[in-house]
């Protein structure tokens, strides 16, 4: 299927502050939050929802929710961190055709980690895409989307020993990275190459294992836009040679470093450029975050430029 076919769905996972179980309930000393699940979004199309899936809490409390009828489920939480799963034999479809399921498919990890503060509101969001012509809006415009998603697999921590970063050695973290928007450019004057660089980008880690990286990086790559370039080698392999985060590097507080992929095989257009089309990749990386030390490992996934 053609990329041009393809929007992307956003639906918004949102938390503030409550009680027990599901419901609004004004808050008390001991509820400080709430999750609300919005279950519907917009599209030129007319509304979609979310149909039959389940969502699993864990945490502080442990919630399970069945009953997706509603078109916004809220549930009181305790202060403290959570995870939430996505499950059942869900599917979208179009308020206005109930019973037709829409293509589309989960980008986001099926499970997803966050922390319900007191006093502050936290927002995790359900990424899809979804098959058709038209974006679909759930509080930001979405169009001519992209993603790359995939697994951080650590292997090695350099720093304070005491450091939360070390409980990630061995662990492998599923990830998604969306963006809305993409401006692609073909360079020349040398290895031809496919420039790549998004609007602003939302970054989700996955599992329990997830839960440090969306509490400790997540917040320095909200609203960033980045930069990946895709080189053609005179083999007739491709690499992914550039991977870079507005205001994240030497000298700020987070440092990402994505060395240069492993060449892979991937299509080329008319003049020589690589295509704008889905390519797999696997390189190393090293997370750099003051006083958590150095975490390095493996970065493979799936690109999809626009």
């Amino acid at each position: 299927m053609g990329l041009s076919r393809w929007g992307t769905c956003l639906l918004a996972v949102m938390l503030v502050a409550c009680g027990d179980g599901v419901g609004l309930e004004p808050p008390s000393e001991a509820t400080q939050g709430t999750l609300r699940l919005p279950l519907t979004a917009q599209s030129p199309e007319g509304a979609v929802k979310l149909v039959g899936a389940t969502f699993n809490i864990t945490g502080a409390q442990t919630v399970f929710i069945s009953d997706t009828s509603a078109d916004t489920l809220t549930v009181p939480l305790i202060e403290g961190d959570y995870t939430i799963e996505l499950g059942g034999s869900w599917h979208l479809e179009r308020l206005s055709a109930p019973g037709a399921p829409l293509s589309a498919q989960r980008l986001s990890p099926s499970v997803l980690a966050f922390s319900v503060i007191q006093g502050k509101l936290t927002e995790v969001r359900y990424l899809f895409k979804l098959a058709g012509s038209g974006g679909v809006d759930v509080g930001i415009q979405v169009d001519n989307g992209g993603s790359i998603s995939g697994t951080l697999t650590f292997t090695q921590h350099e720093g304070p020993p005491d450091s939360e970063f070390a409980s990630l050695v061995g662990k492998s973290v599923p990830f998604v990275i969306g963006f809305e928007t993409s401006r692609v450019v073909r360079e020349g004057g040398g290895p031809k190459a496919l420039s790549v660089e998004t609007g602003p980008i939302l970054v989700q880690f996955g599992g329990p294992d997830g839960a440090l990286l969306e509490k400790h990086v997540s917040p320095f790559f909200k609203g960033r836009s980045f930069l990946f370039r895709v080189t053609s080698l005179p083999s007739g392999y491709q690499v992914l040679s550039t991977f870079l985060i507005e205001g994240v590097g030497s000298g700020a507080p987070l440092d990402f470093v994505s060395h240069e992929s492993q060449p892979f095989r991937g299509t080329v257009d008319p003049g020589g450029y690589p295509e704008t089309t889905p390519f797999e990749f696997q390189s190393t990386m090293v997370f750099s975050l003051h006083a958590f030390g150095d975490l390095s490992g493996t970065f493979t996934g799936t690109v999809v430029p626009k």
